[in-house]
């Protein structure tokens, strides 16, 4: 890879074609120049990165091995600035970005309000800009205490507000009363439960418990009933607790009996782009990475005053180029990840509750491996269920007999 000095100094890659390209690599570092990133294209071609000061004598070594060389690109921060002159633009552009964002920075150029109700959202942005507060005002005379204030005396449905100012933005951050899906979850309801198993510990905390532990249960079977019956009336509640159970799963997983690794070149390079918003700017030219497999490595940074919203980016993107190689996955790493899988697949449809014991047959057929697993589990088997309205006819919940 590419150091800072490196970077400073520059550097170039170079190829070598001929009959011993290998005694060439071996000459030159010999000689004391420093070379890296070896890479044998063919028997007769191998390419290398050296120092860009030496490109005459890396040359003339390589014509006195009877070999032909050549350089096929530098890199460096003067090659990456004499490309940056080619686009004189961009850096006019920059400084000028720069500059908007020290202006902008003293007004109010963006105000977000993030609240459930839009009804509210609007009546909050009418309530700014009465008291003065809106696009392009001066930020310095936004004090975020007294616009909390005024906010919840002019707006009665705020049970909570916050304003946070910073640089050219304003956020407003507020709650509601109680909502109407908060409303919801208090009402008349029943617990049932989620799938068959047989209960082993209960604990009720409102409404009657129609099962206690030991008892065998079917999936939608009531667990706790949300009416409550006290002989002379019924009354209809929110019925809450936790019942657990010991359940029973099986199931099937498969993984690929041949895996992919990546096996790195060697080869590195690196990209610069300028981000605003949405927009990107590339500062290195064409992008190098069309029609290889490599990993990508982003660096952003905010190159904007720090008390600024303004979206103005600075993003390094590093690349390490790879090829993938087909091996066989060994049966025991593969048994790993499809017990892990298994588990996970198994904890992630329970609403609570853990695996406590795993039974499993796993073999190779078809170029998979194949785990078909049993599972006895302790887990959560309540879920919420409204009470249907009650018949034509009969007594209202709630009244006496």
């Amino acid at each position: 890879c590419m150091t800072w000095g490196n970077n400073l100094k520059g550097t170039a890659v170079y190829e070598i074609e001929g009959a011993d390209p290998d005694g060439c690599v071996n000459r030159i570092a010999e000689a004391g120049i420093q070379i890296w990133n070896v890479r044998k294209i063919d028997d007769f071609t191998y390419t290398f990165v050296g120092p860009a000061r030496e490109e005459t004598l890396i040359l003339s070594m390589i014509r006195k091995c009877y070999c032909t060389g050549s350089c096929l690109e530098k890199r460096g921060f003067y090659w990456d600035l004499k490309k940056l002159c080619l686009r004189p633009f961009l850096p006019i552009s920059v400084i000028l970005a720069f500059l908007i964002t020290c202006m902008m920075s003293s007004l109010i150029w963006i105000i977000a309000v993030q609240v459930e109700d839009p009804e509210i959202e609007r009546e909050i942005r009418y309530a700014l800009r009465e008291m003065g507060v809106d696009i392009w005002s001066p930020s310095e005379n936004v004090d975020p205490t007294e616009l909390r204030y005024a906010l919840l005396n002019r707006i009665p449905e705020l049970s909570w507000v916050a304003v946070n100012p910073k640089g050219g933005k304003i956020t407003v951050l507020a709650n509601t009363m109680l909502s109407q899906m908060d409303q919801e979850t208090n009402l008349p309801r029943n617990l049932v439960a989620v799938r068959d198993g047989v209960i082993t510990d209960s604990v009720v905390l409102e409404g009657m418990a129609l099962v206690r532990p030991g008892d065998s249960v079917k999936k939608g079977q009531i667990l706790i009933s949300g009416i409550e019956d006290y002989g002379i009336y019924m009354k209809a509640v929110c019925a809450d607790g936790e019942i657990y159970g010991q359940t029973w799963r099986q199931g099937t997983v498969v993984t690929l009996s041949q895996r992919s690794l990546k096996q790195y070149t060697g080869q590195s390079w690196q990209e610069y782009f300028i981000l605003f918003g949405r927009k990107s700017i590339n500062l290195s030219g064409s992008s190098r990475n069309l029609g290889v497999t490599c990993d990508k490595i982003i660096d952003t940074k905010q190159i904007s005053p720090p008390d600024s919203a303004l979206p103005l980016y600075l993003q390094r993107v590093t690349y390490r180029e790879y090829v993938l190689q087909d091996q066989p996955m060994p049966r025991d790493p593969a048994l790993e990840l499809l017990c892990r899988s298994w588990e996970t697949c198994l904890l992630s449809s329970m609403v609570a509750g853990r695996i406590e014991s795993t039974d499993f047959v796993c073999f190779e057929n078809g170029g998979l491996y194949i785990f078909q697993g049993q599972s006895v589990c302790q887990e959560l088997l309540t879920r919420p269920m409204p009470l249907e309205p009650p018949e034509k006819g009969a007594d209202p919940i709630g009244t006496d007999h």
